[in-house]
């Protein structure tokens, strides 16, 4: 339905829209399976690092 809609109003080739809905159900898959990992990356980057010194003691910060 929404295909059709695009072709009236803007005068698109169905070949067009046909990409266009592909692009646009490729990105929902995307930001689908990627929602949860930018998370745990926000979470990942947000707790502080341990780091080795110059003499091998660990540091927190």
């Amino acid at each position: 339905a929404s295909g059709g809609l695009l072709q009236r109003r803007l005068g698109l080739p169905d070949a067009t829209t046909l990409i266009l809905e592909g692009l646009l159900f490729t990105n929902l898959l995307l930001w689908e399976a990627l929602g949860g990992r930018i998370a745990a990356w926000k979470i990942r980057l947000a707790t502080p690092h341990t780091r080795v010194d110059e003499k091998g003691a660990l540091q927190h910060g």
